[in-house]
This record gives C-alpha cells, structure tokens and sequence, in this order.
C-alpha cells in the first residue's frame, strides 16, 4: 500500500514498512497494559478505554486482548503514544500497520453498524489516562466521582482514523481536541463517530466520508483468523495531507483485501506532529466480542529522535500526576 516508500525488512512481518522503524511491538518485549512505562523502539503502554466494561482486556506475551462485553452499542479501544515523527517535506509519510486477531464476533452485526477502527493522532502534551478501561471513554460514562476525567489524557489529541464496517465501504473521520461539554464532560475516546465516540466535537466524516473506489466486505469476520490493517499518511503539496488505509486477512498486507480496492485520497489540515495511535471496535452485534492485537507497528520515511526523549518522559509524569490525584 506503501507504494514507492515500501522497503523490505527481513525481520518484518508487513509487506509494505516505510524505512524508518518508530515501534516495532510484537507485545513480548515490555510493552505494558494500563501503566505509565515510556515508549522504546520496540515497546509502548496500552491504555484501555471503553464506553462499556472494558476491564477483562489483558496482555499476555504476543497478544493485547481488547474486549466489549455483549451489547447493541459500545466502543472498547487501547490508546498508545510512540516517539512524534513530524512530517515536513512533500511526500513525508507515517504509516500504522497492526496485526490482529478476530478472537470473538468482530464485524458480525448485521446492521453494519460495528466497525474495526485504527487512528494516527497528534499527541498534544500528554499520553492517555489509565482508568477509562470501565464505561468511562464517553460523554455517557462521565459519571460523579470522574470529572477529572474531563481534561487532560487525550482530551487535546487531534488526528484521523480509518473504520473499517461489514457491507459498507471504509470511512475516514477526524478527531478534534474536545472542548465542549455539559457541563465540563470532554471525552477521552479517540475512535468512530459513532455513540461512546467523541462528541464534544463529534468526529467528522471526510468528503462524504468514504473511500469512493472501495467496496464493503462480504460479511463479519473469521473467527481466529489473523488481519492486517494500515492507516498511512502523507504529506501532500500545499500543506495538505493524503490519507490511504486498507484491511487484509493474514499476517500481512499480501493477504487477500477485505472489500475491494482503497484508491482515493483526502486533502487535511497539517498537525504539528503524530505520536499517538488507538486500535479498536465498536460492538453493536449485542455479543461479546474480542479483538486480540499481535503485532503494531508506526514507521516513516523521516528520521526521528531516540523513544528516551524529554518529550516522552512529560508523557509518564503526566500519567504519574494523575495517578496520584485519583489515588
């Protein structure tokens, strides 16, 4: 998918890694679930946020299990900051590439309404909150005793993301900084427009909101059947950036494409950098549903500092503060 920016990395699983390795987390090599640990080249933290009760997900070595328990609509993602790559010069590219697994009734509601949702996000000064994993991701799950809650984690991050849905084709939103509410409710979800996602903004759909070449898959997913999905992200002329994305079974993107081809492209506002990404669902098949995630990977064609930054570490102090104001 990477087309001309493609390189081959005998290590890698990805048919189509950019050239420079910014994560490369198989999830045996420190990576952490719900903690505060930095980013390195080949580990991050996993914060889970859901809209229902996310608090079964889990991480054993090689598999990050995010879980939704059974309902007609609900959102459970995992949250994770890597070293920023800032794009600067035409034809700059950060590309997201995550292997998983369908573990239990991904995509299988028949209204079409569940989704698959990867997202690449300017961070914005501060990494995710640790203790929306329980209801709390959404305007809805804001409840008394979790306004702090309200600000901070991702409240500021501002980015793009790709769901993937069953019989539709894909659609591109994005994610603005949150700055609305009633009364100071903010939402700390990063993925789909859809109830549990961000309201205050709403996600946006872009340019009639689908990609316009690409057809809906054929029906829900495998059920222990591996996928890829990438989201890759270019800077165009003009200040502008182009978006492509694309699903496909197996544990690379040489597998067959769920739904057909991914061929158009999106003109967006430039962000100053991108160093957070999520991965998740949206469950509205009213089953338990579970997406266990193999491989992440954030490459690019630009050169970027070492992970041990100053930058990286505000991100821990920051969880640190906030740990010790809910303690």
């Amino acid at each position: 998918m990477a087309g001309g920016f493609a390189l081959a990395f005998a290590p890698l699983t990805s048919a189509s890694i950019l050239p420079t390795l910014v994560l490369n987390d198989s999830l045996n090599s420190g990576s952490t679930i719900n903690g505060t640990n930095s980013p390195t080249a080949t580990s991050t933290n996993y914060d889970i946020a859901s809209s229902k009760d996310g608090s079964g997900s889990s991480l054993t070595s090689g598999d990050l299990a995010i879980v939704c328990p059974s309902t007609s609509s609900g959102i459970s993602e995992a949250q994770a900051i890597f070293t920023p790559v800032s794009l600067v010069n035409t034809g700059d590219a950060v590309e997201l590439t995550v292997t998983f697994t369908d573990k239990a009734g991904l995509l299988s509601s028949a209204s079409s309404s569940g989704s698959v949702d990867i997202a690449l996000d300017y961070a914005a000064g501060s990494g995710p909150y640790n203790t929306m994993n329980n209801g709390n991701s959404g305007h809805s799950g804001l409840s008394s005793g979790q306004t702090n809650d309200a600000t901070g984690g991702v409240q500021n991050w501002q980015g793009y993301e790709i769901d993937a849905f069953q019989g539709q084709s894909s659609k591109v939103y994005t994610r603005a900084a949150q700055t609305g509410g009633s009364p100071t409710n903010l939402d700390q979800g990063l993925i789909t427009n859809q109830t549990g996602g961000p309201v205050n903004p709403a996600s946006t759909a872009l340019a009639g909101g689908n990609y316009v070449s690409e057809g809906g898959s054929t029906g829900s997913l495998t059920v222990n059947q591996q996928y890829t999905d990438e989201l890759l992200i270019t800077l165009g002329s003009g200040g502008t950036y182009d978006l492509s994305a694309a699903l496909y079974q197996g544990a690379n993107d040489s597998g067959t494409q769920v739904g057909t081809t991914t061929l158009s492209t999106f003109s967006l506002p430039t962000l100053p950098s991108f160093g957070g990404f999520a991965i998740g669902f949206r469950n509205s098949a009213s089953v338990n549903e579970e997406m266990d995630v193999n491989q992440v990977i954030v490459s690019t064609t630009v050169t970027v500092p070492e992970p041990a930054s100053i930058g990286l570490l505000s991100f821990v102090g920051l969880g640190l503060m906030h740990r010790r104001r809910r303690a």
